[in-house]
């Protein structure tokens, strides 16, 4: 019998988790903002967004949107695919 092994894929997840999360709290210390404040933003709990900057959680796409149109920069940026923040016309 032939197994085959699955090629891990650790690295696109580890780079994305370096950068999304560390980068959602930059940019709201960046704009002054307290983790509250973003959170009533969001119409969420101080408790579950706290939990998306420290990686404890998965931000839905549908916060990502939101807080794109709130900081006036791209989903690309917040997302750290890139490290332009492309401002939103």
């Amino acid at each position: 019998m032939i197994k085959f092994q699955r090629k891990q894929q650790k690295e696109p997840v580890e780079i994305m988790q370096k950068y999304y999360y560390q980068r959602l709290r930059d940019i709201r210390e960046d704009n002054e903002k307290t983790q509250k404040e973003i959170a009533d933003v969001l119409n969420t709990t101080y408790q579950y967004y706290s939990a998306y900057e420290r990686g404890v959680r998965d931000i839905p796409s549908h916060h990502i949107k939101t807080l794109a149109q709130y900081y006036n920069i791209s989903a690309d940026y917040l997302l750290g695919l890139t490290d332009e923040p492309r401002k939103l016309k």
